[in-house]
């Protein structure tokens, strides 16, 4: 019974065994089965539901993978992470040229399908703190507030309004750009703001270009108010300084109040420090200062070179006093609306006053400069001071005169020193400048050397008979003639200049100078011809500086070359006409066949006698001579005869009566344009 019970077990266990491994074996099969069912789903699945959404940088820099979506599943795109330098990315779209569908940056999308999708950017204008902005404004306003000096770069132009606030502490770095509009203010400034290059320009009438209530410093760059309409190209309510290489300028001539528009404008109690760059206003005035205002930096020196400050009418116009320790100041009406209000120099410089030609208009121009007198140590010199710059080269220094000497050169010391010339760098201790001289032979008479001019005339009889006097260098000598001497002056090509008070030349003789040059700096005039008095001039350049060139007083006179020039103003105490390279006065003789005469400030001839210009023939020349004038001509209350050249002047070309001109012929006016000035022309032409 005990065997028999173990052989049934023994052989149950048997039975189970053998049935867990056919389950097993069976089981095993069926999974492999079911497995490769669910394969093949997922296989047929993907296949059909999977797809691909690719990323194209459109021109831009960097990379990013292939995104896969499924059908019916929701999906955020991945984030841009493509860049293109000044460009800000907007989004994606469909076609490179974004005339597609467009999705927004990480915008959630379903079923697209396969697809690429097209980085799309829009221009920036501005970076801060490398982040780039599509406006200048949105730049500015990510500024802190807290005064933290910050660059504001423009990358591209614009048309904006721009303003900075309280607080606000920005460098705006324009990298040449322009800023322009057309209304309103370019830039409102209530912070603190640098402009360094670029263009801010306005065409607006409402408000000045820039507007500043904070602190506002140009140091580069151009700020234009091109509206004539419009206001000041920078209005300071605050403190300005405008430094370096800025151009300032504005063609606004609108009234303001008591004031005209001006390129920039100083209100009362606010500051304007000005140290260098140019302020041009083809409106008006250049500077309008109704508060506290600097011109130059107080450092022991004065650059006349910067700044430059430049109005139609007043470079500055000031209510205040102001120190003035750099650049020039100019003006057409005036250099500024009341010197006085220059209250402070450099110690030891002066105002120099002077005029400038800036495109045919005349302006007065104010530096500050010292003082170098000069001593003509046993000569004569007019004038015995002249404006310098201490630390600069001396530049053209005038040329005293002694008779019987020759000049050797201006010196630092009276006997020794150094010799200064052009070139020369002026210090404080050369504020006297010393003329060294050799006595030497001036002139010579039929072989005899004579050391002064004078001298040399008294050689020559006193019967008529004519004698030649050639100078041998040149000098600055005066001389007058005999009435019973004939002289034939000849210049070998030297120079007679006279610098001391009296007329170079006086003639009672006959005296014809050739080849060479005279000019007088001093009061008086060049050539005094008296009555009786016969002067022929032949290529010879005569140059007047306070009075004529030629003062014919009842004398004859015979011009057939040279140029005859003079600065003359004024009016002579004898003739009732103004002055003028020549005066013919009390009944003279003056004609002119050839050559070239020029009055610089007012008319070239003045005639109160007998004044022939050309000789009369079958024939007119037209280019000889011929006669330019400031205001007129040829101004003439006597006999007048015409035959040949052309006459010039600014107001006209003739003021008063022909007496005779060339038969047959008839005038014939036009106009000539020299150095940007419109002369009327009169010259003759033959009748048709």
């Amino acid at each position: 019974m005990t065997v028999s019970k173990k052989k049934k077990l023994l052989l149950v266990s048997i039975l189970v065994t053998t049935l867990s491994l056919v389950f097993l074996v069976l089981s095993a099969q069926s999974i492999l089965a079911y497995m490769k069912d669910i394969k093949a789903i997922s296989n047929s699945y993907t296949t059909v539901q999977k797809y691909a959404v690719t990323f194209d940088a459109n021109g831009g820099q960097g990379s990013m993978p292939t995104q896969y979506m499924f059908y019916g599943v929701n999906y955020n795109l991945n984030p841009n992470t493509f860049t293109m330098t000044d460009m800000i990315f907007r989004g994606w779209n469909t076609k490179a040229d974004g005339t597609g569908t467009a999705y927004n940056n990480n915008e959630q999308v379903v079923d697209l399908g396969n697809i690429t999708l097209y980085a799309q950017y829009v221009q920036g204008i501005a970076i801060v703190n490398g982040q780039v902005y599509t406006t200048l404004q949105a730049a500015v306003n990510a500024v802190s507030t807290e005064n933290i000096q910050t660059t504001v770069t423009l990358i591209a132009d614009t048309s904006e309004n721009i303003s900075v606030s309280s607080g606000q502490n920005i460098v705006f770095d324009l990298q040449g750009h322009t800023i322009s509009i057309t209304s309103g203010c370019i830039l409102t400034n209530a912070g603190t703001v640098l402009i360094q290059d670029g263009v801010l320009t306005s065409n607006s009438t409402t408000d000045g270009a820039v507007n500043n209530t904070g602190n506002l410093t140009v140091s580069g760059g151009q700020i234009l108010m091109t509206n004539d309409r419009g206001k000041q190209a920078i209005f300071n309510n605050g403190t300005l300084e405008i430094t370096g290489n800025a151009y300032i300028y504005s063609a606004s001539s609108t009234a303001a109040g008591n004031n005209r528009r001006a390129a920039v404008q100083n209100t009362a109690n606010n500051e304007l420090l000005v140290t260098g760059g140019t302020i041009v206003s083809s409106g008006y005035h250049g500077i309008v200062n109704a508060g506290n205002m600097t011109i130059g930096t107080k450092d022991g020196t004065a650059n006349r070179n910067s700044p430059v400050i430049q109005g139609i009418y007043y470079g500055i116009s000031s209510n205040n006093n102001y120190g003035f320790y750099d650049g020039t100041i100019k003006g057409i009406n005036a250099s500024t609306n009341n010197d006085s209000k220059i209250n402070d120099l450099e110690q030891g410089y002066s105002l120099h006053s002077s005029t400038e030609d800036i495109g045919g208009d005349i302006y007065h121009t104010l530096t500050s400069a010292q003082m170098v007198n000069l001593d003509a140590n046993g000569g004569y010199i007019n004038p015995d001071k002249i404006f310098a710059l201490f630390g600069e080269p001396a530049g053209t220094l005038p040329e005293p005169g002694r008779s019987g000497y020759a000049f050797d050169g201006w010196y630092t010391d009276p006997v020794n020193g150094t010799l200064v010339d052009s070139n020369t760098i002026l210090t404080e201790e050369n504020n006297t400048l010393y003329a060294h001289w050799t006595h030497a032979i001036a002139a010579q008479v039929n072989g005899v050397d004579y050391y002064t001019l004078q001298e040399a005339v008294n050689a020559v009889p006193k019967d008529g008979t004519q004698t030649t006097i050639t100078l041998l260098r040149d000098a600055g000598d005066k001389a007058i003639i005999d009435a019973h001497q004939n002289i034939l002056f000849n210049l070998q090509s030297n120079k007679l200049i006279n610098c001391e008070n009296g007329i170079m030349i006086e003639n009672n003789g006959t005296l014809e100078i050739t080849n060479g040059n005279l000019g007088s700096t001093a009061l008086y005039g060049t050539i005094n011809n008296n009555v009786g008095g016969l002067l022929v001039i032949n290529g010879v350049n005569i140059s007047g500086k306070n009075r004529s060139a030629i003062y014919n007083d009842g004398g004859s006179v015979i011009i057939s070359d040279g140029y005859i020039t003079s600065t003359a103003t004024g009016k002579p105490t004898v003739a009732s006409l103004g002055r003028a390279a020549i005066q013919n006065i009390n009944g003279g003789n003056v004609t002119i066949t050839g050559g070239t005469i020029v009055g610089e400030t007012q008319q070239a001839i003045s005639n109160e006698g007998t004044l022939t210009i050309g000789t009369p023939s079958d024939g007119i020349d037209t280019t000889q001579p011929t006669i330019i004038g400031q205001t007129y001509g040829v101004v003439t209350i006597d006999t007048f005869n015409y035959y040949d050249g052309t006459i010039k002047g600014i107001t006209d070309a003739i003021s008063g009566t022909i007496t005779n001109q060339e038969q047959n012929t008839q005038i014939v006016v036009g106009s000539d344009v020299i150095d940007g000035k419109t002369y009327i022309t009169n010259h003759l032409e033959e009748n048709n």
